[in-house]
């Protein structure tokens, strides 16, 4: 699948050490814990209102152009 997509074995292992960073950082920072839930959570929220506007602007398509 990666040779498919375009993923080479170097791109997955540096993504495995990002990744790596991150949780070992995240593990010994309580206070940077607490600021990556927060921006997690307005992420999670910003995607949330930008899936409602999506549905509002399609059901007010969808009203204008019935048949």
């Amino acid at each position: 699948l990666c040779g498919q997509s375009g993923i080479s074995e170097t791109t997955l292992e540096n993504s495995a050490s990002y990744i790596q960073n991150w949780l070992e950082r995240l593990q010994n920072d309580e206070a940077l814990i607490v600021v990556t839930r927060r921006i997690l959570l307005y992420i999670s929220i910003q995607n949330v209102l930008f899936v409602c506007f999506l549905k509002s602007r399609f059901v007010s398509f969808e009203l204008q152009h019935r048949d």
